[in-house]
């Protein structure tokens, strides 16, 4: 995870003059990337180092949609610049995984039924094609899989591809109010992934806390056994500190400065695995 501190009201003030279509200029509207790397003071850019590749594709090719106004646009992508930052070095596969799947469920299918109203049903093959594609739509509100999608709208395991699902869907749309409805449907589905990947993160972080308790409790059940010869630090991610520590005491502390390191340097979600073992002789 990259640590980066953001002035939260700078980057308001940038949103507030509304979001370019494209990167745009740093005296006037920028596009959501930039507004993010000027307020966290990283210079103009559209590839902000706090932000991961994942969420930044995503993001980018949100805000080049065809909104209805840069202010419309700003509105909808506030939420969305904010979860961003700090993804960087963080495992995105959960987020673009949720992302993947619910726009499948909750945005492919106004594409499909917007194509379908297209056309009138003036003859029987049309009226049948109408009926496919709505019978569709249907199915990837249900399945919620890449199966379930048409390969033409379909999104892929990737953030690329599910904005582009969103693009399709909103330039199928009748007119620039509904337009922007499916676009901010699109940037309402990448935020219940972020939420679903911050829940994943902490199941995480229980479960490495849960077994740092269990070694605890094992080691205490010991410590008074004449064949330890010492106390080292383990963990499955951070691997061993490789000292020989003389008590648990000793041993714990070296863990917990492990963790307060960990914190330091990758935020406040971050901890160290490690836990005391006793080796014996």
């Amino acid at each position: 995870m990259t640590t980066t501190t953001c002035d939260t009201a700078r980057l308001r003030e940038l949103f507030d003059r509304g979001l370019a279509r494209g990167i745009g200029s740093a005296d006037g509207q920028v596009c959501v990337e930039g507004a993010i790397s000027l307020a966290c003071g990283l210079g103009f850019s559209d590839a902000p180092p706090c932000v991961a590749k994942p969420d930044r594709a995503y993001a980018i090719r949100i805000n080049d949609a065809q909104w209805s106004s840069p202010e419309a646009r700003a509105n909808a992508l506030w939420p969305l610049a904010l979860a961003q930052i700090g993804t960087a070095g963080t495992n995105r596969r959960v987020w673009v995984a949720k992302l993947v799947e619910l726009t499948i469920r909750r945005v492919v299918p106004v594409a499909l039924r917007a194509e379908a109203d297209r056309h009138p049903v003036e003859t029987h093959a049309a009226a049948l094609r109408a009926a496919a594609l709505r019978a569709e739509a249907d199915r990837c509100e249900l399945e919620g899989t890449r199966d379930a999608a048409d390969a033409n709208t379909a999104a892929t395991a990737t953030a690329n591809a599910a904005a582009y699902a969103a693009y399709a869907a909103a330039d199928a749309a009748a007119d620039n109010g509904k337009r922007d409805e499916v676009l901010r449907l699109s940037v309402q589905c990448a935020l219940d992934a972020y939420d679903e990947g911050r829940c994943a993160m902490t199941a995480a972080r229980d479960r490495g806390v849960g077994a740092r308790l269990d070694a605890l409790r094992a080691l205490l059940a010991t410590e008074d056994d004449e064949d330890i010869a010492y106390y080292t630090c383990r963990g499955s991610v951070r691997g061993a500190c490789g000292v020989r520590h003389r008590t648990r005491e000793t041993a714990q502390a070296c863990c917990d400065r492990d963790g307060r390191g960990c914190r330091a340097g990758h935020g406040r979600a971050a901890y160290s695995d490690r836990y005391p073992v006793a080796v014996r002789r």
